[in-house]
């Protein structure tokens, strides 16, 4: 009895194990077709975002190769103006050069024609300039925004107001960390860590390019206020003015720089210098900001 009993509980158990085996092999079998599904799925939408890859690739190239509308305009009128000018020139030549055998001195009259042409040539230099310039910034938009495209086309993520979601690539720790092999581990810890460099060195950018137009700003502010001194110090808190950085009143009797805010309140209130007591501000002239800059 106890053999048949031993019999039928190593039955049972085996019964059970090779259930919890089955049980996982469905389990397996099952999350193997969810991940080729997912996979499928994936490489059908890279499949289909390198089609517009192509596409856009074709599109673009075919508009390089072409003039640009504007600038094959500009070529023909050149060249229309040119004959036309060139007409003028001959007419003038003809009346001028007629007049050297009879004695008549031409040399005003030469030099009168020079300075309005050398002035019309400089007006017009700086036409084209205004043009190839609205052009640039035109490109250099289009370049950042081709280039952000491109940056973060390898980074799986969805669009946010606050565009300041990691993207999943970057944010896999809490779902996928404890599954990944010793390789997997390090090669995303080295891309995390490129990634992490390729940031720092766009900021170094970003803030040597603050720093030169703060510099620049700073000096134009100084130059318009009629300031030379390197440093300046505000009459009231005695902080040094960064002028690149913080808006300012002067007095134009003592001469005293302020931070706006401050004088502000002072100037609401008294309508005078808090040095000098001179009495300086007119009201219409705009100099109470609607608000202050945001550094």
């Amino acid at each position: 009895m106890m053999a048949l009993k031993k019999m039928f509980a190593s039955l049972v158990s085996e019964i059970d194990r090779r259930k919890m085996e089955y049980e996982n092999y469905l389990l397996t079998v099952k999350k193997e077709r969810l991940r080729d599904n997912i996979n499928s799925f994936v490489i059908k939408k890279v499949n289909e975002l390198n089609d517009y890859i192509n596409k856009y690739e074709d599109e673009t190239s075919m508009m390089i190769r072409e003039e640009f509308p504007q600038l094959k305009r500009i070529r023909e009128i050149l060249k229309e103006y040119k004959q036309n000018v060139q007409k003028i020139k001959d007419e003038v030549f003809k009346k001028i050069d007629s007049s050297k055998n009879k004695g008549v001195d031409v040399y005003h009259v030469i030099k009168n024609w020079e300075d309005n042409f050398i002035s019309k040539k400089q007006q017009l230099s700086f036409l084209l300039s205004l043009m190839l310039n609205k052009i640039f910034k035109s490109f250099k938009g289009l370049i950042e925004e081709e280039e952000h495209l491109f940056d973060t086309i390898s980074e799986i993520s969805v669009q946010s107001e606050e565009n300041i979601d990691i993207p999943l690539n970057f944010a896999i720790s809490h779902v996928l960390a404890e599954k990944m092999a010793e390789d997997e581990l390090k090669e995303r810890i080295t891309e995390l860590k490129a990634k992490i460099n390729k940031n720092e060195k766009i900021n170094i950018l970003y803030n040597e390019e603050l720093v030169k137009l703060e510099d620049i700003l700073s000096s134009r502010v100084k130059s318009r206020e009629g300031i030379t001194a390197e440093s300046v110090q505000c009459a009231v808190c005695h902080k040094f003015i960064d002028f690149g950085k913080e808006n300012i009143i002067k007095c134009p009797f003592c001469e005293n720089a302020y931070h706006y805010l401050c004088v502000a309140f002072w100037l609401s209130k008294y309508n005078s210098c808090p040095t000098c007591q001179n009495v300086f501000l007119d009201p219409n002239s705009n100099l109470f900001d609607s608000s202050e800059s945001e550094y």
